[in-house]
C-alpha cells in the first residue's frame, strides 16, 4: 500500500500546480495519458506534479473553438477532462488515483470555488444583447435539474437566445417589456445573475476565459479603423538603354495590416472584470459577415478605478494578415 502525504483533493485547474507526494522507496513510476514517467525519491519520498503533462492532454486544439451549441444545454468535452493516475513504487507497489481538471488557471489569493457547481465567468455576472446569441459554461460534478434546466456531470454549455430569452429558467425570465427587470437573480447557480444590455450595433467578440468557458461582449459602435502597410525591398532592373526605359527597380510590393480601436462602454463593477480576462485572453475571436474570425490584440492595460461606478476601456485589436499581392 503506497502512502499519500499530499494529494489533490478537490476539482483541479489545468494551468496550476497538482502535486503528489508519496512514498516510501526507492524508485517509482507514475504512468498518465499513455505515457510513463520515472521518479527519483528526495528523502526517501516521491514528488510528482501534473501541471505540464495536463496543459498538453488538455488542450489539444489549441484554444481553438471548435464547438457549437445546439439547443439550451450541450457538454464540451475540450473545456474538462478526468485523468487516471497509476503510482507504482519499487516495482512493487501500485495505487490508481483520478483526478478531475478544468481548463482554467487561478490565481494566489481568489477566492474559493465551489466543486459541485461552478459557474465559469469572470464574475457572477453574464451580460446579455439584444438581437445576439450567447451561452455561457457550468462545471456540475453530478448529473442534477438546477433552476429547470438539465446538467451533465462535465462543463456544460447553456445557450441564451438571440432575443435575450432565457424562460427555460423556471426562476424566472426576461418578459421584454418597458417595466422589465434589469437583472435576474438565479442563486442556484453559484449566485448568478443574467443582465440585458441595450446595445443595438458594435463589434462582437468572444474569447478563451482563464475561469474555463467561452466569453462575449459587445463593444460600442463608434470604432476606429486602422490601416498600415510597410514597404519591402526593391528589385533591380537596370537592363535596358537609359534613353529606352522608364525605371531601373520593380518594387516587391508591400505588407498589409489593418486593426480596429475598440472601447466597451461604461462597464459596472462585475463587467469590468470580463475587459480584463479578455485582454489577456489566450484565443479571441471577431463576429463579422455571420463567421468568427480570429483575432490578437496590442500590448493593453487597464486601470480600475474603484471611486467609479462605472467605467470605459478601450484596446486595439489586429484582424489576420493580409494576402498582399507581392513579387
Amino acid at each position: 500500500m503506497i502512502t499519500f502525504y499530499k494529494e489533490p483533493s478537490s476539482l483541479q485547474s489545468a494551468y496550476n500546480n497538482c502535486i503528489f507526494e508519496f512514498g516510501d522507496g526507492a524508485n517509482a513510476t507514475v504512468s498518465v495519458g499513455g505515457y510513463s514517467f520515472d521518479v527519483s525519491a528526495i528523502n526517501n519520498r516521491f514528488h510528482f506534479n501534473l501541471k505540464e503533462i495536463v496543459k498538453v492532454l488538455i488542450n489539444e486544439n489549441e484554444f481553438d473553438e471548435q464547438f457549437n451549441v445546439l439547443g439550451q444545454n450541450q457538454l464540451d468535452p475540450s473545456l474538462w477532462i478526468d485523468l487516471t493516475i497509476t503510482f507504482t513504487v519499487d516495482q512493487s507497489q501500485t495505487t490508481t488515483k483520478t483526478v478531475t481538471f478544468l481548463k482554467a488557471a487561478y490565481q494566489i489569493g481568489e477566492k474559493t470555488k465551489r466543486d459541485d457547481i461552478r459557474v465559469l465567468l469572470p464574475s457572477n455576472q453574464l451580460t446579455i444583447f439584444d438581437d445576439l446569441p450567447i451561452d455561457f459554461s457550468v462545471w456540475s460534478d453530478a448529473d442534477r435539474t438546477v433552476s429547470g434546466l438539465n446538467l451533465k456531470r462535465g462543463v456544460n454549455r447553456i445557450m441564451v437566445t438571440s432575443d435575450g430569452s432565457v424562460s427555460y429558467f423556471t426562476e424566472g425570465y426576461f418578459d421584454g417589456g418597458y417595466f422589465a427587470p434589469d437583472t435576474i437573480d438565479f442563486s442556484k447557480f453559484d449566485g448568478l445573475k443574467i443582465k440585458k444590455r441595450n446595445c443595438q450595433r458594435g463589434r462582437y467578440v468572444k474569447w478563451f476565459s482563464r475561469f474555463g468557458g467561452w466569453c462575449y461582449w459587445r463593444f460600442e459602435q463608434y470604432d476606429k479603423e486602422n490601416f498600415r502597410t510597410k514597404k519591402l525591398e526593391d528589385i533591380n532592373r537596370d537592363e535596358g538603354d537609359v534613353r529606352d526605359t522608364d525605371k531601373n527597380f520593380s518594387p516587391l510590393g508591400n505588407l498589409t495590416g489593418r486593426s480596429i480601436e475598440l472601447q466597451t462602454g461604461l462597464m459596472d463593477e462585475f463587467e469590468r472584470w470580463y475587459f480584463v480576462d479578455f485582454i489577456s485572453s489566450p484565443k479571441k475571436y471577431l463576429y463579422q459577415n455571420n463567421n468568427w474570425i480570429e483575432v490578437k490584440t496590442s500590448n493593453a492595460s487597464g486601470s480600475i478605478e474603484n471611486k467609479f461606478i462605472k467605467q470605459n476601456y478601450k484596446v486595439e485589436i489586429y484582424l489576420p494578415n493580409n494576402y498582399d499581392q507581392l513579387l
